[in-house]
């Protein structure tokens, strides 16, 4: 205690014993930062909310608005927030206004600055105590400033205006606290130098919204009916949503720190992913049960990956960013201001179902819900226009942004259990059939609340009253900042897609989940030929061409999907005009994910008129994992009706004759075929890849006469260094003398042989590859954004 505080505590002694009163309950509530954007827009508010509510004649309130200005300029400020801001609109109380007034004469202004400010400010309040005779509550700090700035402030609470004997601190903190794991341990550790746990309450003002507020005394009220359908077993997905249709003028210099996730992901989306999965506490007030099984479920969600998350930032982001701080014309920032992330959770309870979070700026609506859909595994046999069937969605929808007690708080569809809710959730007529979360309106119970203060209302009360479920603790924090920082590392500097904003987003942001892996639903894709209207910067830098060759570039299912597309197009016309199809398909790894594809979509693909052949072999033993065949077999040939004499496969048996001993007669078997039944030996479509080191087919770097070969096919070498088995091939000869060819590379591997071969000539002896060039065909090359990125 330092030696003016002693003195203070002296007077107040003597005050008190001149006054002779004794009895009357005396708070202080400090705010800083009161002139700011949070103090005009929610704060002021909310404490004089608590004034009405709390303050007697035997219970006073002392409200102090801080700011680091000197009087003379930040009082008039004070003032005109209090006059404008501070109002009766929303308020049922005749003597609102008189209220007011009182309100205004409790609250006055304090510069803080220093620590000397700090010790005035001390004396200031336990003088004002002692005049009115009342004995201390409590002292409550709210600090709605800058996180940088916390240290400091907190160190001179502590020291000057700690409150003594029973009174208690209450320091509220906003957010953000802090960027990553290491930051938030940072700051926690300066904070816990001069609080304790208890005297800290860092706020999160989604948890004081009405629709959340409701989350866990609706599972607690329900448990009988539907505890025993909330897990995996009948529950689809939990969605958490946050839509903005707002920018971020005006704050951008913070968002571009921070982005979507830091500041609205990790926080108040993952308190609510909380409420919704975690085990209901026995006690539902009991804030220490319900803070040991927050961290519990907290502990079980599974790491996050970049394949996570899908990243987007609204077009005119960089415009406004370049404007707003004065950066560079070429200045460019991928911070996202929208993404969308899938969390998974490893108990038994939710393995498998995802969870997934949503947030953005610019989007077609302001709109925040939670909403659980339920498996629908009903089938109905008759088709019901005006009924809620079983048929229709099953869903529990809380909405998170309702501010009006004619919107819905929550709605229950109809072919759920009609829940038991607390008294002040009032059943909503909804006769209306206007479409809500895919259902008429009428389908659901619905229920919305009397009594719907502001979020911060609530919280500000919930701070008074000393409830700190409702507030985000230190190993609270840490655990959530452990889920996110992975993935906030793992897609540092990813380029995020671009969306135009407001309802011209469309169907541009839809995404797919499985599990904890989510992507958009229209992938980034670059097709030759598409709108490029409708194409990020990031796709739009891939040309149109490669090696003076048309491309298709994009995400790996969206090539495989557009080669299949051109696949059985070719396939169609050849069969009507020559009424059968030869194609070639070389081996390896990526062309079974194409064949994968050709089962899947490739629908009208007339198979009883096509003819497969192989690219090339590996002679190996005709059990081996090795062969292209068993691949080709696995993967193809068994799913599709083809006739088994239209199935060519290379006899790499016969490499070795037995008969002939160091012959090839393989080589020249195939090669008959061929010539037997292609005209012209030309195929009308050959399937390739691109190794590593630049070979297509079984073609390799530094073999002899690879372009000079007039084989159709032969026995090639054991490639580099003689360490893959030596295989049968067709040749260059043959490959361009196709009507129709692809190259398909796929993955990050193939990245340096792709940058190569954007700036290299033809040399098909030190890269295979680049001697295919089809003497009459067309050739096109499909490369996943993996590879060519």
């Amino acid at each position: 205690m330092t030696m003016k505080r002693a003195l203070t505590l002296i007077l107040v002694f003597e005050l008190i014993c001149i006054s002779g009163v004794v009895g009357v309950k005396y708070s202080n509530i400090v705010l800083i930062g009161a002139t700011g954007d949070l103090a005009k827009k929610y704060l002021w508010q909310g404490f004089f909310n608590l004034f009405l509510e709390k303050s007697d004649e035997n219970n006073v309130f002392h409200f102090y608005g801080a700011t680091r200005a000197e009087k003379e300029k930040g009082d008039p400020q004070l003032q005109k927030i209090l006059e404008e801001r501070v109002t009766c609109k929303d308020v049922d109380r005749k003597d609102c206004q008189e209220m007011k007034s009182k309100f205004m004469q409790a609250t006055e202004y304090f510069q803080l600055k220093t620590a000397d400010h700090y010790a005035e400010l001390a004396m200031t309040m336990e003088k004002s105590m002692a005049e009115k005779g009342s004995e201390e509550v409590g002292t409550l700090f709210y600090l709605s400033v800058p996180p940088f700035t916390y240290a400091t402030i907190v160190a001179s609470i502590a020291t000057e205006c700690r409150p003594v004997g029973d009174a208690w601190l209450r320091v509220v903190l906003e957010k953000p606290f802090g960027k990553d794991i290491t930051s938030a341990e940072e700051l926690s550790k300066d904070i816990e130098a001069y609080l304790k746990e208890e005297e800290v309450y860092r706020i999160d003002h989604y948890l004081g919204k009405i629709g959340v507020k409701h989350i866990m005394p609706f599972r607690f009220q329900n448990q009988q009916t539907y505890e025993k359908l909330w897990n995996k077993d009948h529950i689809e997905r939990v969605e958490i949503v946050m839509k903005e249709n707002m920018d971020v003028k005006g704050r951008i210099g913070f968002y571009d720190e921070y982005g979507v996730i830091r500041d609205v992901m990790q926080n108040h989306l993952t308190e609510i992913l909380a409420l919704v999965a975690m085990e209901i506490p026995d006690n539902i007030s009991d804030v220490t049960e319900h803070h040991v099984r927050k961290l519990h479920l907290m502990k079980q969600i599974l790491p996050l990956s970049p394949e996570s998350c899908v990243l987007g930032q609204y077009q005119e982001y960089n415009d406004q960013i370049r404007a707003e701080l004065d950066k560079a014309d070429d200045f460019e920032s991928v911070t996202p201001t929208y993404a969308t992330v899938a969390m998974e959770i490893n108990n038994p309870r939710w393995k498998g179902v995802p969870f997934i979070l949503m947030a953005g700026k610019m989007l077609d609506e302001k709109s925040s819900y939670v909403r659980i859909i339920f498996k629908q595994n009903i089938m109905c046999i008759t088709k019901s226009e005006n009924t809620p069937g079983f048929c229709h969605p099953r869903q529990i929808v809380f909405s998170t942004s309702t501010s009006d007690s004619k919107t819905p708080v929550l709605l229950v569809s109809k072919t759920l259990p009609e829940p038991n809710l607390s008294s002040d959730l009032k059943l909503f007529n909804t006769d209306s059939n206007k479409e809500v979360f895919g259902l008429p309106a009428s389908h659901y119970f619905a229920y919305t609340s009397d009594s719907n203060p502001s979020a911060y209302s609530n919280l500000i009360t919930s701070v008074y009253a000393g409830q700190k479920d409702k507030f985000i603790g230190t190993e609270d924090l840490l655990i959530s900042w452990k889920i996110w920082t992975p993935l906030l590392q793992g897609v540092q500097g990813r380029k995020p897609r671009l969306y135009p904003g407001d309802k011209a987003n469309g169907d541009w942001l839809d995404v797919v989940t499985l599990g904890n892996k989510v992507k958009y639903v229209n992938d980034d894709v670059s097709l030759v030929g598409s709108d490029p209207l409708h194409q990020s910067e990031y796709i739009r830098s891939i040309p149109a061409d490669f090696r003076y060759r048309p491309l298709v570039s994009g995400s790996t299912d969206i090539i495989l999907r557009q080669l299949t597309r051109d696949m059985e197009a070719l396939a169609i016309a050849y069969v009507e005009q020559e009424g059968s199809f030869h194609m070639a398909l070389s081996g390896g790894t990526t062309p079974n994910l194409l064949f994968c594809s050709l089962v899947l979509n490739a629908a009208q693909f007339p198979w009883e008129n096509t003819h497969i052949w192989q690219v090339d072999e590996r002679c190996v033993d005709s059990k081996s994992h090795l062969l292209n065949f068993k691949s080709l077999q696995e993967n193809l040939l068994q799913y599709v009706p083809i006739s088994q004499g239209n199935i060519h496969s290379m006899p790499v048996e016969l490499t070795n004759s037995p008969y002939q001993e160091g012959k090839d007669l393989g080589s020249a078997m195939y090669e008959t075929e061929i010539k037997n039944l292609i005209p012209h030996e030309s195929l009308d479509f050959v399937l390739l890849g691109v190794g590593e080191d630049g070979h297509t087919a079984s073609l390799f770097p530094g073999q002899p006469d690879t372009e000079s070969d007039e084989a159709l096919v032969r026995l090639a070498d054991n490639g580099p260094q003689n360490l893959a088995p030596r295989r049968l091939t067709m040749t260059l000869n043959l490959i361009n003398k196709a009507k129709n060819a692809a190259v398909l590379v796929c993955g990050q591997k193939k990245r340096e042989i792709v940058s190569l071969l954007q700036n290299v000539g033809k040399d098909a002896t030190k890269w295979p590859i680049t001697g295919v060039e089809l003497v009459d065909g067309e050739l096109a090359w499909y490369i996943d954004h993996d590879a060519f990125l």
